[in-house]
């Protein structure tokens, strides 16, 4: 499976300077993730969204944070495993608190933000924003 992941990796475009941006930004998107998901307290940007929206929502930003800021391997298993891992991560965090639970629907829905984010790739490559992320 490498061999064939290797053989498929898109070319590298994105200067270094957007890499780090990407690396700062996809850092700051994990902490403010963490902090939201194991506070008490309401956050009403977020609380008032569905919360099964806002796990696809915050794990396709993940996904397309991740994905950018290691340009040269493709969004493949090795990209949705760490992601996944640090879904379960979450969710073992929130199972200690006292005011949340772990959720195996929560695990299904950052899953399905993962499985989103791959199948819009071909469109993401058309925003004049990203497309130097694969020419």
């Amino acid at each position: 499976m490498k061999s064939a992941e290797k053989s498929v990796r898109p070319a590298m475009k994105v200067s270094k300077r957007n890499i780090m941006i990407y690396r700062v930004l996809l850092i700051m998107a994990a902490i403010i993730i963490i902090y939201v998901a194991a506070t008490p307290r309401k956050i009403s940007v977020v609380g008032n969204i569905n919360d099964k929206v806002n796990h696809i929502l915050a794990f396709y930003l993940l996904a397309l944070l991740l994905d950018f800021s290691f340009p040269a391997s493709a969004f493949r298993a090795t990209k949705m495993l760490l992601l996944i891992g640090y879904a379960v991560a979450v969710e073992i965090v929130q199972h200690f608190l006292s005011y949340r639970t772990f959720s195996l629907f929560d695990l299904g829905a950052d899953a399905f933000a993962l499985v989103v984010y791959r199948l819009s790739l071909p469109w993401l490559k058309l925003v004049p924003l990203f497309r130097k992320r694969w020419e």
